[in-house]
């Protein structure tokens, strides 16, 4: 198999720089990401902590409104109906939050098995590119001992 001719002597080198610097970019992506990740993690961990606490303050009303109804205090049920319907805006809030958060993390795992895949791929590029250094530089040395027999026989 013939060695590649390039039109230009770097345009080899050339071609492995822009390797290197778009792997690195792909790091830097893949990093930011991570990041993303570890953010988003946090994020549903006080939206489960919040959850929890929005579930018992449920049920602590309703115990108090059951107790409420079997004594007959209606002062005491207006007062505990309106704390049960600020629990449910909170629970939906915190449901629509929930959601958002849930979107973002299927972002994030989509782009991180993009990214990881780019990543594999350029670091095969990588790789070729090192091929290719090793066949310009046994390419370089058959033309130098070329060029020495030939100029050694001259004189």
């Amino acid at each position: 198999m013939p060695l590649p001719i390039y039109k230009h002597p770097n345009e080899g080198e050339e071609e492995m720089k822009k390797g290197w610097v778009r792997h690195e970019k792909l790091c830097a992506q893949l990093e930011a990401c991570s990041l993303d990740l570890k953010q988003n993690e946090a994020q549903m961990t006080i939206l489960t902590a919040t959850g929890g606490e929005l579930k018992e303050k449920h049920k602590k009303i309703r115990g108090l409104l059951d107790e409420a109804k079997a004594n007959g205090q209606q002062k005491e049920l207006e007062e505990l109906s309106k704390e049960i319907e600020n629990v449910e805006t909170q629970t939906r809030i915190w449901l629509n939050e929930l959601h958002d958060v849930h979107d973002k993390r299927v972002d994030i795992d989509c782009q991180m098995i993009r990214l990881g895949a780019e990543v594999k791929k350029n670091e095969t590029y990588v790789q070729l590119a090192c091929i290719d250094i090793e066949r310009m530089e046994l390419r370089h040395e058959i033309r130098w001992k070329k060029f020495l027999q030939n100029n050694t026989t001259c004189q």
